[in-house]
């Protein structure tokens, strides 16, 4: 997120930090520089609870040092609303939901003075009331909430968890709260999420950005065990940092594709017509992909990713590639020239993305290049198709002729890029 951005709360997994620490560390980078009052962590209660538990203790213990308990704010709420808090002696720094989130808090913050809770999942009252709470001191302190959160997959699998971060990514609260309370999903934490969506959904111009989720049976390949799916998500207003592609020059469309369709009869005629010096505009120099369709069907596809040849050169080839060369479909034959469809797309920059899920979907498409494989998925196909981020990623993995969790492997690197689409 840009610095102007104003970070409002983070939602992470809980957890081993060796199983999970990678998917945390994507939230907590976009802490560093920042400052706050106070840092509420809304962890879940290990035992039945009718009240929020605070920490009896005035410091947390990590292994590299303590932080600080904010002793003030823990008496404070133990006074103003005694029917929902009672002070414990449950270990916090050990409990999954606070202690793997203490390492991260110290490094960026260092001597923080931290709030932390545990809520029990099954009062939907308290946590309703934790969020009026927390609103009431936002107008004092400028404050972080991390909510830690773990969610299990039930027999829907993994699509039915893509629809959830879906909504995430859409910032649709009201729904994500309602499927959270209607048990849709396992997941323990979901007090603490609801808390902090509560707190926040009166707040214009909220926002909420997936950085990174995962399955657990992604990464561990055991098929026969349940999976739990691990998320990491901030909560902000403001702007995200834009790495633009940059973008198309004014060109003329319409010159543009009675190019392609030149190129394309010139595939049986064997003749180009005219000559590119007529085509100012076509002797400009992009990245450029050509699709044939008929009717709605694809009926041959190329690309070329590299920025170094005008389209005056590129686009007759590709379009006889897309014509004869793409191994899916049979070759075009003169008859069918009429029936067909030219769209050519003109890709702006490859942006590498260190987490394969972070693009825009139907806005941005995606490349992957792993060893002497690579493929790439123009955006348009989501819009044409429908599909989630999950959907789109496994996608452009198998146009690579790799595995479709390749995305999984270090040794796989994403670009993302914007489009701009020309057609007929």
């Amino acid at each position: 997120l840009s610095k102007s951005a104003q970070l409002r709360g983070i939602i992470v997994p809980m957890g081993s930090i060796y199983s999970v620490g990678g998917i945390i560390a994507h939230a907590y980078k976009n802490l560093y520089g920042r400052n706050y009052d106070l840092v509420f962590i809304l962890g879940t209660s290990p035992v039945k609870t009718e009240r929020i538990l605070l920490p009896e203790s005035g410091f947390l213990s990590t292994p590299v040092g303590n932080i600080p308990v904010s002793s003030s704010i823990v008496n404070h709420l133990l006074k103003t609303s005694p029917n929902l808090f009672t002070i414990s002696d449950t270990g916090f720094s050990t409990e999954p939901s606070i202690g793997t989130q203490l390492p991260f808090i110290q490094h960026i913050f260092g001597a923080q003075n931290v709030v932390p809770m545990l809520i029990p999942d099954d009062n939907e009252s308290v946590h309703f009331l934790l969020a009026e709470l927390l609103a009431t001191m936002s107008k004092t302190y400028n404050m972080l909430i991390i909510s830690p959160v773990e969610f299990y997959e039930k027999n829907e699998g993994s699509s039915r968890f893509d629809e959830i971060v879906a909504l995430f990514d859409k910032c649709e609260i009201e729904s994500i709260i309602n499927r959270i309370r209607s048990g849709e999903l396992l997941m323990r934490g979901k007090g603490g999420v609801i808390a902090l969506l509560a707190f926040l959904r009166g707040d214009k111009g909220i926002k909420i950005k997936v950085l990174r989720y995962v399955n657990t049976r992604d990464i561990s390949l055991e098929t026969s065990k349940q999976g739990a799916y691990l998320m990491s998500a901030v909560v902000y207003k403001g702007e995200e940092i834009k790495d633009y592609n940059e973008s198309c020059v004014e060109i003329d469309s319409r010159e543009v594709i009675d190019y392609a369709r030149q190129a394309l009869y010139a595939i049986f005629s064997k003749k180009m017509s005219e000559s590119c010096v007529e085509h100012p505009h076509l002797r400009a120099k992009y990245r450029v992909a050509v699709s044939l369709y008929k009717g709605n069907q694809l009926r041959g596809f190329s690309y070329y990713q590299k920025k170094d040849r005008s389209l005056c050169d590129v686009i007759p080839e590709l379009v006889k590639l897309s014509a004869l060369a793409d191994i899916r479909y049979p070759p075009l034959i003169e008859n069918e020239l009429d029936s067909l469809r030219i769209e050519v797309s003109l890709m702006g920059s490859f942006k590498p993305i260190e987490n394969p899920f972070d693009f825009k979907l139907g806005e941005e498409g995606l490349y992957v290049v792993m060893g002497l494989k690579e493929g790439l998925l123009l955006p348009q196909v989501c819009s044409k198709e429908g599909c989630t981020k999950r959907e789109f990623v496994e996608e452009t993995c198998k146009k690579a002729d790799l595995p479709m969790n390749c995305y999984i492997d270090r040794r796989a690197k994403f670009y993302s890029f914007g489009v701009k689409v020309i057609s007929e």
